[in-house]
């Protein structure tokens, strides 16, 4: 029953908490004309304040903050078993993503700084303690202890790899803040099965603070998280699986973060793939992600958005069957997810390429 309060009581904070900091950005953003300009490639038609991120992070971190003084004052050490050292790298982390998103949104920073600050971030959260030590197959006798190198190494890309993922998909009101959301409540559940309080708890802060937000990001939007929101999102959800009760950390912890975020990983891999074959560096930009493909065959915002958030709940979904489930029955089935949503994406694709080439035929 306390561990139901103190988490009901972060999500609420965290809520609060942005409730108030959005609306004062927005209006700090109108005045000072902090906006995310528009052009060809954006969806959103009017020049809008793109500093919601900094709202996301001050509910999240100042929510984090009251549960872990709230643990330690009533001594609920089962809440929350980190140390000083690891929750100071891990705010580190945070903080780091955090600036490098809004000066990217100020400043339009290079791809190769953005990936180098997006290292040392990772690594302040490697350092913490927050890796891999054995590389694993869930349900397989694959288990390969890896060194220190390769336990920075992989965590590191993981983490980088989910920043961009989620980044990625934040070309639409809405978007990236309901992934994130719905990965967040299924975070919550399977880590509230899984008896891990405190990535649980971290998940309920982040929680809070997206909803929040997306209160005034739905379209019609009023604000826009920018790279600061996006960025953190992914940073967040890239870190909370590797919150562990106790080490050895294993790469089965990824496998339901692999099936709930499986569509901003597939369209981060579609654009790496379409860069690619174009000659073009995959950290450029272009108009062919899953919303601008759904838009462009009519859909209205809505009902991209209505598209995307349902399946995304049954990715959520599926990934909550495979923490259920045991053994060879769970691999399997986690591979059949993936193929499924894999030839949907293909099948977007193919049917994305004929209605581009009958557009351009008519004209």
């Amino acid at each position: 029953m306390l561990q139901l309060l103190v988490f009901t009581v972060v999500l609420i904070l965290a809520f609060f908490i942005n409730g108030i900091a959005t609306p004062l950005l927005i209006r700090l953003s109108h005045k000072h004309k902090w906006y995310d300009f528009s052009d060809a490639r954006k969806i959103h038609p009017d020049n809008m304040p793109r500093i919601g991120g900094v709202g996301i992070f001050i509910g999240f971190a100042a929510a984090a903050f009251v549960y872990v003084v709230g643990c330690h004052v009533l001594h609920i050490k089962e809440l929350n078993y980190l140390s000083k050292y690891s929750h100071l790298l891990m705010c580190i982390g945070f903080l780091i993503i955090s600036l490098m998103g809004l000066a990217d949104d100020f400043y339009n920073l290079r791809a190769r700084l953005k990936f180098i600050i997006q290292i040392i971030a990772a690594l302040c959260i490697t350092m913490g303690g927050f890796r891999f030590t054995i590389f694993s197959i869930a349900w397989t006798p694959v288990a390969i202890e890896l060194n220190t190198f390769w336990s920075h190494a992989l965590t590191i890309l993981w983490i980088i790899s989910f920043c961009n993922a989620i980044n990625l998909m934040d070309g639409m009101d809405g978007l990236a803040g309901g992934i994130a959301s719905i990965g967040a409540v299924f975070y919550i559940i399977i880590f509230a099965l899984a008896g891990n309080f405190t990535a649980m708890a971290v998940s309920a802060c982040i929680l809070g603070s997206i909803v929040a937000f997306m209160i005034f990001n739905y379209p019609p939007a009023k604000i826009y998280m920018g790279d600061s929101g996006s960025l953190l999102l992914g940073f967040s959800m890239a870190v909370i699986p590797l919150i562990h009760n106790e080490p050895p950390v294993s790469t089965d912890v990824l496998f339901p973060a692999l099936l709930i975020f499986i569509i901003p990983i597939l369209d981060m891999v579609g654009a790496i793939l379409r860069r690619k074959r174009r000659g073009r560096p995959i950290f450029s930009p272009d108009r062919e992600h899953l919303h601008h493909k759904l838009q462009d065959f009519g859909l209205t915002p809505n009902q991209v958005l209505a598209v995307v958030y349902s399946f995304s709940v049954i990715a959520g979904s599926c990934a909550l069957m495979y923490w259920l489930m045991k053994g060879t029955v769970a691999i399997l089935f986690f591979f059949a997810v993936w193929i499924f949503f894999g030839l949907l994406f293909v099948l977007l694709h193919k049917k994305y390429r004929a209605f581009r080439k009958q557009g351009a035929s008519k004209s």
